[in-house]
């Protein structure tokens, strides 16, 4: 289960593992770099703005990249 309110890497590993994706995927669904998750993973950085919010949209609800079509 994705849990609301993490921040940072815990959020970024747990989403992004849970959702099946590689990074390169969860990059290009969040509108980031690879190199940007990457940091957030390893807890350099944290998500900011509109990837944030991105984040918190695919915490409520998973399926939003297939609903819309961002991947197949």
């Amino acid at each position: 289960e994705i849990l609301i309110g993490l921040v940072g890497s815990e959020m970024c590993i747990r989403d992004r593992n849970k959702l099946n994706m590689t990074q390169t995927t969860f990059a290009a669904v969040i509108g980031v770099s690879v190199k940007t998750v990457e940091a957030w993973e390893s807890g350099k950085n944290t998500p900011i703005g509109t990837a944030r919010r991105m984040l918190s949209m695919l915490e409520a609800d998973p399926d939003i990249p297939s609903k819309y079509n961002i991947i197949k």
